[in-house]
């Protein structure tokens, strides 16, 4: 959607999908941010919500709202608690099912995007989700875990001001060990 802008937020309403791996992740970094409130999480593994309850509690925030069972998530998009919803679902079509639902809910959608977590497995998916994101006039964000990171961003100063002199090819490099991701 070139040129939409949500209206600003002062409280951000974050609701997450799956807190397993990324999605503990995502607890822990979206606590740090000011003006952001976790309201509800979804995974059908209770142990999962008990750690996210015990981190919003020690952290002297409220508690979230928990969803569980298979179909949770649905009925968390459904309650309307969120402004945003951060999408860590590790089945992929599964995944992009729930960025759907959060959309035609009203919802900012926030997805992972790993090899083993993609947020659309097909061209037809990846479709939906432009044109929803475009119907419901909701952002539609794919997350990388370090294209925004504070050396990426600080390389991207760097550029634009100059300091590295005229750049006639640059080139950049996503490598680490994904074992213990891949074959648990």
């Amino acid at each position: 959607m070139q040129g939409f802008a949500s209206k600003p937020m002062e409280r951000i309403r974050v609701a997450i999908v799956d807190l397993d791996g990324r999605g503990q992740g995502a607890v822990s970094r979206l606590l740090q941010i000011p003006g952001v409130e976790i309201v509800a999480v979804w995974d059908p593994r209770t142990e999962f919500l008990a750690r996210v309850r015990a981190e919003l509690k020690a952290k002297g925030r409220p508690a979230a709202k928990e969803f569980t069972g298979a179909e949770g998530w649905k009925a968390m998009a459904d309650a309307g608690l969120a402004d945003v919803v951060y999408n860590t679902c590790r089945d992929g079509a599964l995944h992009t099912k729930i960025t759907l639902h959060f959309m035609e809910c009203g919802v900012h959608s926030l997805t992972e995007v790993l090899a083993e977590l993609p947020g659309a497995i097909s061209d037809d998916d990846c479709w939906a989700l432009v044109e929803a994101s475009e119907r419901n006039r909701v952002h539609c964000m794919m997350l990388e875990c370090c294209v925004y990171g504070e050396y990426e961003l600080l390389a991207l100063n760097m550029v634009r001001k100059g300091i590295l002199g005229e750049l006639v090819r640059v080139e950049g490099g996503y490598v680490h060990d994904q074992r213990n991701l891949q074959f648990r």
